[in-house]
């Protein structure tokens, strides 16, 4: 009776320990694929899910999908003005609408500096276009708060909507990237398609 007990109580202790190291793992995994200050995923992580998704729609070739780039407009004063962390604020509150304009099912990332992306599968750019606009609109109309100071900012975003004549992930993103900076170019504020 005392070996059972024994042998239940390492068998209990072994579960207890295998399942702590599952979450550790599940946790490590999270943080390896996460952009910290934003919670959003990290530039690695989403180009990995954004070659996935385009290697996904060239082999069944009838899938739509679209991508979007932004970035805080004019950042650098923000940072100038309020500080790093008043940057850091910025960069929180567009992550956060960010993440209350997509839908499940759309990946998004930080993808450097004030950099934003997101990967919109089933998605044309009509309807990309849509998102981002409100995407736009919503960031522009929410303040941030650092100390006493109130933040407000607005957006650039580019827009490209997947193409079998693209030859790569990567030429796909530069499409984006050209539309971003097309945004740029027009006086800020706005989306264009690429």
């Amino acid at each position: 009776a005392v070996l059972f007990l024994v042998i239940l109580f390492l068998l209990v202790h072994q579960v207890k320990t295998l399942k702590e190291l599952q979450k550790s793992k599940e946790r490590i995994l999270k943080i390896s694929r996460t952009d910290g200050l934003t919670q959003l995923y990290n530039r690695q992580f989403w180009q990995e899910c954004m070659q996935q998704e385009f290697e996904r729609l060239l082999r069944y070739g009838k899938s739509e999908a679209s991508l979007i780039i932004f970035d805080i407009d004019h950042f650098k004063s923000v940072n100038d003005t309020y500080g790093h962390n008043g940057g850091d604020a910025a960069l929180k509150t567009v992550a956060s609408v960010i993440k209350h304009e997509i839908r499940d099912t759309d990946i998004a990332g930080r993808f450097g500096g004030e950099e934003f992306v997101i990967l919109l599968p089933e998605t044309n750019k009509e309807e990309a276009f849509v998102l981002a606009e409100r995407l736009r609109v919503a960031i522009q109309n929410t303040a941030t708060t650092h100390g006493e100071h109130i933040i407000k900012f607005t957006t650039s975003i580019g827009l490209a909507p997947f193409s079998e004549e693209l030859n790569t992930a990567m030429l796909w993103l530069e499409q984006a990237d050209k539309a971003l900076y097309l945004a740029k170019n027009s006086g800020r504020n706005n989306t264009q398609i690429a």
